[in-house]
């Protein structure tokens, strides 16, 4: 992999406002710091330096390198940040732009790729679609390579011995191997133990269907014993054909009496429908006769509503006319007062017709009732007596029904002994010769199964020992293997780490060993948590640059620029002169190399270009 990094920019992300950095043609690129917030009381550090590359690794993987994933926004802005990376990898381009509680953006990744957004729906699905189209680039990685310095957690020194093995073999894929090969073991442990548990299921169904067949075997040759005795057929034959005669004779007559009782049955039945049809018909012709007076009845008693209404209402206009004065109470000249006593005459005479008619119609409803209950008198009883006789021959019928039910019963059982009398007379010799044959076959079946478990038996045997093989494999993929596939890797960095001992210390007396699941790092005899912070500060970065170094010419991985963060700290002038000198040296193939210093100015740093990052009074940094 070829990763060419071409442009990074930062908006409102840690205490930069915004800043878009040109990664490519550096050359030795002095990154150097102005902090003018007399908050922070310092020249140059704290101005932003590392901001720009923790930028990368938060686009990149989600956290900087020192594992921050949350408050990334620059406090003086409130309004979240978001930081956009322009990268090549084999002749693809990307630009990724990932945003941390942007007011516009929110929380999210957006992943291009040639020009094509290969984003996903959200947040979770634009990480997942990354970590399938680069799959390499991790923190590790990022730390391992691009991104050198004393500070960061990355920094491979940092671990214990067996922590420093596995992130070894993590960078250098030898994880991947084991595990694959793991994979590959268990997998065949897995069709083994398959194999063997189906052998011995088969086992288990071989002795089982053995069993079934002796005891089928015992079953079929006392059936033999019994099928091979004489039997008297036609005897048998005669006594149940018999017997079957007087069932059908006796249902011949029970069908019959059925036949009778159905008649009797069916015309009692439609003697009862037939009255109870007239009845109804006779009751409906009386109901229409009262609707029809009812009709009638209050059409007469409405109009002499309306009558009454309209002569009450003109009786109250008239009396409501005076011939006297409301104000002053004098007889009003000219007006007389409306006689109403023929209208109260009328008045009177329809209310009186109105109690004639209720009268009229209470009549009549006594006369309705009367012919109701008199029709159902004169038709009641001979309904009464045809319901009687119906149901007395349905019950007959039923009872009879049950009877010949239990009649075809007995004669259904009689045919089927008599039928397989028949059968049984039909097929003695066959039967017999059928049950020799079973029997042969299931002495047969009997061995084959046996052969057959000897057989599943033996390969059980041979899997047995395929099995054991495999466990030992795994055991020794768990302990052994890991190391002899670190051996060579380890080896390498060995060799580099004593190369460039001898340019930075002078002498190569430093040992990079593999023991156990350890791996031990000293210098001169001395364990690496013994040695002191100058010794430190140039093992750290010797052995840094031999990891980067494996990581080119095992994996093939190449970065176009690599960022040398304070990396003179706790260094004397003649320690400081011998790795400025190494890394002028050495670093001659990459194309843009940045070094971090807030020693710049005490320093004399070779470098082709220089980026000065500047942290003005109220906080906020910006790239001059």
């Amino acid at each position: 992999m070829n990763i060419i990094l071409k442009e990074i920019t930062l908006h409102h992300f840690l205490s930069f406002d915004e800043s878009t950095i040109n990664l490519q043609d550096k050359g030795f690129c002095l990154v150097s710091g102005i902090n003018r917030n007399p908050k922070d009381a310092a020249k140059s550090n704290g101005a932003g330096k590392s901001t720009i590359w923790n930028a990368i690794s938060f686009v990149l993987t989600g956290e900087t390198l020192n594992g921050l994933k949350s408050n990334l926004g620059n406090i003086y802005f409130n309004d979240g940040c978001w930081v956009r990376l322009i990268f090549k990898i084999d002749n693809h381009t990307y630009i990724l732009t990932r945003s941390k509680e942007d007011k516009k953006l929110g929380t999210n990744l957006k992943i291009e790729v040639d020009g094509v957004d290969k984003s996903g729906k959200g947040i979770r699905e634009s990480e997942e679609v990354l970590s399938q189209i680069l799959p390499d680039i991790t923190s590790e990685l990022i730390g391992s390579v691009i991104i050198l310095g004393q500070g960061m957690p990355q920094k491979f020194t940092n671990n214990t011995p067996s922590k420093r093995k596995e992130i070894l073999e993590h960078l250098s894929k030898s994880d991947f191997m084991i595990q694959d090969l793991k994979d590959r073991v268990e997998r065949r442990f897995k069709e083994l133990s398959n194999q063997y548990n189906n052998i011995n299921t088969k086992i288990v169904e071989c002795t089982s269907k053995s069993s079934v067949y002796e005891q089928q075997l015992k079953s079929l040759n006392d059936e033999l014993v019994e099928a091979s005795k004489p039997v008297n057929y036609d005897s048998v034959i005669n006594e149940l054909t018999n017997e079957l005669n007087i069932f059908n004779e006796e249902e011949k007559a029970k069908n019959e009496l059925n036949k009778s009782y159905s008649d009797i049955y069916d015309t009692q039945l439609k003697a009862y429908q037939d009255k109870t049809l007239e009845k109804n018909n006779a009751l409906d012709k009386i109901r229409v006769e009262r609707q029809n007076f009812l009709t009638e009845f209050n059409s007469r008693k409405n109009k002499l509503l309306v009558d009454e209404n309209s002569l009450l209402t003109e009786i109250q206009r008239l009396e409501s006319i005076t011939d006297v004065c409301p104000t002053c109470g004098q007889k009003i000249p000219g007006a007389i007062k409306p006689d109403t006593s023929k209208q109260r005459e009328a008045l009177e005479e329809i209310r009186t017709k109105l109690k004639e008619v209720d009268i009229e119609i209470k009549e009549d409803e006594e006369d309705y009732n009367e012919t109701l209950q008199d029709i159902s008198t004169k038709y009641d009883n001979d309904i009464k007596t045809a319901y009687d006789n119906s149901a007395f021959y349905k019950q007959k019928l039923t009872d009879l029904t049950a009877e010949l039910k239990l009649l075809s019963d007995k004669k259904f059982d009689l045919n089927i002994k008599l039928t397989k009398i028949k059968f049984d007379k039909e097929n003695y010799e066959s039967n017999i010769k059928r049950l020799v044959l079973a029997i042969n076959q299931c002495e047969q079946n009997i061995k084959d199964l046996k052969e057959n478990c000897l057989n599943l038996n033996q390969n059980l045997d041979d899997l047995s020992q395929h099995l054991e093989v495999i466990n030992k494999m795994n055991t020794y993929l768990k302990r052994d293997f890991r190391g002899f596939l670190l051996e060579n890797i380890i080896q390498y960095i060995e060799t580099k780490v004593k190369e460039y001992s001898k340019d930075i210390f002078a002498n190569d007396d430093i040992c990079f060993t593999l023991s156990g699941n350890n791996i031990d790092i000293s210098y001169c005899g001395k364990d690496y948590d013994n040695l002191s912070g100058g010794e430190k500060q140039r093992v750290d970065l010797i052995i840094q640059f031999a990891i980067r170094d494996m990581m080119c010419n095992y994996l093939d991985f190449n970065s176009n620029i690599l960022v040398l963060d304070e990396i003179t700290d706790n260094l004397d002038s003649t320690s400081c002169e011998k790795v400025l000198n190494f890394i002028t040296e050495k670093l001659t193939n990459i194309e843009s190399v940045f070094i971090i210093s807030h020693h710049s100015d005490e320093l004399e740093i070779p470098c082709d270009s220089e980026i000065i990052v500047q942290k003005d009074i109220r906080g906020i940094s910006e790239v001059m």
